[in-house]
């Protein structure tokens, strides 16, 4: 199911994953989400734990098991462009087996690369079921 949510150019990348995520959910009843166990990172919690993030290197190779619509991830990578230190590269492995949400996924990893790419930040994804 494509996702018709649309990044806008002043997005940060993880306002387009949680719209997108979001919009997904919605589709699903709260009997779907119990039985899947379906909870998404709020945006809040994701900046939290991005801040946390702590790296002198200029790559960064970063896993999520659980990645839902990318807001942890999105937000780890937007932390490390504005951090203002030598972060040039990440590499993300992000594992989603709901089908709707592995499909927003891809999409809102592909509008991170993209944004990466203005701040001068080559990241490479895989997105696996």
């Amino acid at each position: 199911m494509r996702s018709s949510c649309h990044s806008r150019s002043d997005d940060r990348p993880i306002h387009y994953a949680d719209r997108a995520g979001a919009q997904v959910v919605s589709r699903k009843s709260a009997d779907e989400r119990k039985a899947s166990g379906l909870y998404l990172t709020p945006v809040a919690i994701a900046d939290f734990m991005a801040a946390q993030a702590r790296s002198g290197k200029s790559d960064m190779r970063i896993l999520d098991p659980a990645a839902g619509s990318g807001t942890l991830l999105c937000a780890v990578v937007e932390r490390m462009a504005y951090t203002g230190n030598r972060f040039r590269s990440a590499e993300l492995t992000a594992y989603e087996i709901d089908p709707d949400l592995h499909e927003t996924l891809v999409a809102v990893m592909d509008n991170l690369k993209r944004w990466a790419l203005r701040h001068r930040i080559r990241v490479t994804v895989t997105v696996e079921k």
